[in-house]
């Protein structure tokens, strides 16, 4: 073959490399990236490292964003878009010949031949394989790549973990990725010791990091039904009734029996001669009355204050002369008739005297 015909196909091949090689003399000095993968609608990858440029001033940096041994589609499909960087950056998602989609890295100021720069950056991925569907679980396989096309990334200088959803279960793998694995309050933090897979490609070497884990269902909002209500033992119940019944009996026998006993005349006159005067008038106003008389109007009738009338008639009650009803907002006071009968034949007899 003619040796300007090769010379021209060398050219034409690597004239696509010239979109994003640049000056491959630059050096990436150090390089942590981390995936932190969640529940729910999205993902965040963080880079941060130092740059070191060549012979030549560097610009621009580029990070194609590869996932699950498949280049990632559309800008628009995967819904890629920075969050955060250092003052020194700019942050853009963009496509290229090899790669889809790509966060372009640029320095504001030109890193000078022979000098270093810091860079850090942020990126969210949504509607990406990355990310597990809200509440959903199941078993994942996670191959996360890691390419910079335009320097030179030694595997001894990168430092790679996934942060993956909480109560993840790390599963054997086929391809050896060694890895140590840590509970921590976000999740479960996977920080790999070597990739598992090293390829070499027309614009660098890129890194391949493997996992398998799997993601328990997050459980539904739904609090669940409440538990059937417990059937209370009847035979305690019926006791507890019982014992009920027969206090409340005891109770209304001794007041019968309390009141009872003013049934004998003898006792019922012995109870009256020891009223004073006052005490046998509000109790002669309440025999005139038969259906008995309300506690309020009382003062009126007798002339007493309402104190006064309170406490007799708490004497009265006490010696069982009189009955105390309550109704309403008041109290009925009544005689019973064999006690009304003793006080019209005094009536009578005081009557007869006078």
């Amino acid at each position: 073959m003619n040796s300007h015909l090769v010379l021209l196909l060398l050219i034409l091949l690597l004239l696509p490399l010239a979109e994003v090689l640049g000056d491959q003399e630059a050096k990436i000095e150090s390089m942590k990236v981390k995936l932190m993968i969640f529940t729910g609608d999205y993902a965040l990858l963080s880079y941060e490292g130092e740059l070191t440029a060549g012979s030549t001033a560097v610009k621009s940096l580029v990070f194609p964003l590869v996932e699950w041994n498949r280049w990632m589609a559309s800008v628009e499909v995967r819904r890629i878009k920075a969050v955060n960087h250092s003052d020194n950056l700019e942050i853009a998602i963009v496509n290229t010949t090899y790669y889809a989609a790509n966060v372009l890295v640029t320095f504001k100021e030109p890193i000078k031949p022979r000098s270093s720069e810091k860079f850090s950056f942020v990126v969210n991925i949504s509607r990406s394989i990355f990310v597990i569907p809200r509440g959903e679980g199941g078993d994942f396989s996670l191959l996360f790549y890691i390419i910079c096309p335009n320097a030179t990334l030694a595997k001894e200088k990168l430092e790679v973990s996934a942060l993956l959803p909480k109560g993840s279960l790390i599963k054997p793998s086929d391809v050896p990725s060694p890895f140590t694995a840590s509970e921590i309050p976000e999740g479960v933090l996977v920080e790999w010791l070597a990739p598992a897979l090293i390829w070499p490609t027309a614009t660098g070497f890129q890194f391949v990091y493997v996992t398998n884990y799997r993601v328990q269902p997050t459980p539904s909002n739904t609090p669940p039904p409440p538990p059937p209500p417990k059937q209370l033992p009847i035979l305690p119940i019926l006791a507890s009734i019982l014992v009920i019944l027969l206090a409340s009996t005891l109770i209304l026998v001794r007041k019968r029996k309390r009141r009872g006993r003013v049934a004998v005349p003898k006792d019922i006159e012995l109870r009256i001669n020891s009223l004073d005067d006052d005490e046998l008038r509000v109790l002669m106003k309440v025999a005139e009355i038969r259906n008995g008389v309300k506690q309020k109007d009382l003062s009126d009738l007798v002339g007493f204050s309402k104190a006064k009338i309170s406490r007799i008639l708490k004497k009265l009650d006490n010696m069982g002369l009189v009955v105390r009803e309550d109704m309403r907002k008041t109290k009925i006071i009544k005689v019973e008739e064999s006690i009304r009968e003793i006080l019209i034949n005094r009536a009578k007899k005081n009557d007869k005297v006078s």
